[in-house]
């Protein structure tokens, strides 16, 4: 009789500390999978930045090749006065 009432104690206290376990295993996977989902964001974010940058810089030195090709040609027209 008593070893069935141990018995049934000790089936309960195991039971209660799976389903704290399970609490705290569910608990965890939720941080780690919303810490995760934050660094995706931020990796994505940066990646942009990145292209924003790449973009902008591939604008400045058209912007820049233009004006070198613009400043030849006025040199080569100027020195082409300067003949005459």
């Amino acid at each position: 009789g008593i070893d069935r009432k141990k018995e049934q104690a000790m089936f309960r206290e195991t039971e209660r500390r799976a389903e704290s376990t399970a609490k705290d295993l569910k608990k965890l996977y939720q941080k780690q999978r919303r810490e995760f989902k934050e660094m995706v964001l931020d990796t994505k974010q940066r990646e942009a930045d990145v292209m924003k940058d790449l973009q902008d810089l591939e604008r400045n030195m058209l912007k820049s090749e233009k004006t070198d090709f613009a400043n030849k040609l006025v040199e080569e027209r100027e020195k082409g006065e300067a003949r005459r």
